[in-house]
């Protein structure tokens, strides 16, 4: 194969859209994302920089009068960003539905020196912890060992799959007179 060949064959990775990138990536790795930034004006038209994008994302809402994915908006301040430059932010967002549910994004932000709105993204962590919501049958089935349960759950989101295990045997090891 020739190296002309070989290069057809790469196949570049298309950056991750911003509100894709906040509902479903774990924290913990470094991802080229689209749209992370927006083009901003001074009232008379000039040009003033660039900002965060904060896109509406839709997440799971944990309030009772929600109970399901719903959209967030963001409802912090907006961030310029310079290029070339990692920039840190926590990003908070609200639910639009009942207005009580809260998400915040611990994020690490670097726009690309040429690119207008392309850049870098790094998530440190998120509040409530990432992750798909656990059942409440099966917080039931695990009783007291709730606590152990979430940590291996948590584990297991940040791929720490080892770890995971170490708590999962834990919780089953306890219920096995019950199972």
């Amino acid at each position: 194969m020739s190296a002309q060949e070989a290069e057809e064959i790469k196949e570049v990775a298309a950056p991750t859209p911003l509100a894709e990138f906040l509902e479903s990536v774990s924290p913990g790795s470094i991802t080229e994302v689209s749209d992370l930034a927006v083009a901003s004006k001074y009232s008379n038209g000039q040009f003033a920089g660039y900002t965060f994008a904060a896109p509406d994302v839709q997440l799971q809402c944990p309030n009772e009068t929600c109970n399901g994915t719903r959209f967030f908006r963001h409802t912090g301040i907006r961030l310029n960003l310079e290029s070339g430059k990692w920039q840190f932010l926590y990003a908070t967002y609200r639910c639009s539905n009942c207005q009580n549910a809260e998400k915040t994004f611990s994020l690490a932000l670097r726009r690309e020196s040429g690119a207008a709105t392309d850049g870098q993204c790094y998530k440190f962590g998120e509040l409530p912890a990432y992750g798909p919501p656990v059942p409440a049958r099966l917080m039931k089935m695990v009783g007291p060992d709730r606590e152990l349960f979430l940590k291996g759950r948590r584990c297991e989101n940040q791929g720490l799959g080892i770890g995971a295990f170490v708590y999962y045997r834990r919780v089953v090891e306890s219920q096995k007179n019950r199972i």
